[in-house]
């Protein structure tokens, strides 16, 4: 795909966007992630389902806050094999304004796939420049 985009004008265009989305999806997990709390929590259950062929494990997590509510939730995270097992210990990240409104704490989710993903549009965007002008 890098060599696709680097021969064509549309290759900065597209660096761009893919720069620029990714820069406003770290925006916001930076946000999430410095305006929330930390509680620990508790893996209840590890849903499983197939995508496209490819088996996804979603972890359901349950976490208290030191006013003694607790919610369960539904991870946005999938991965391809089971992270966690039921009763697994986990870090949970809620916004304060709205305890229901909270995400396992991985760095990864919250800065390095962001930033890796910001990264390669300006290398395509660099590809597709030293194309067009080098």
């Amino acid at each position: 795909m890098l060599a696709f985009a680097s021969t064509l004008p549309g290759g900065f265009w597209l660096g761009l966007g893919l720069a620029l989305a990714a820069a406003l999806w770290l925006a916001g997990s930076m946000q999430f992630s410095f305006g929330a709390q930390t509680v620990r929590g508790e893996i209840i259950e590890m849903e499983w389902h197939l995508d496209h062929g490819q088996c996804e494990y979603i972890p359901h997590f349950r976490y208290a806050l030191p006013d003694g509510r607790s919610f369960t939730r539904r991870s946005g995270l999938a991965f391809a094999v089971p992270r966690y097992v039921s009763g697994d210990v986990v870090e949970v990240l809620y916004h304060p304004n709205d305890p229901e409104e909270a995400e396992l704490k991985i760095r990864r989710r919250l800065l390095y796939l962001p930033a890796g993903v910001c990264s390669l549009g300006l290398l395509i965007m660099a590809l597709s420049l030293t194309r067009m002008f080098g």
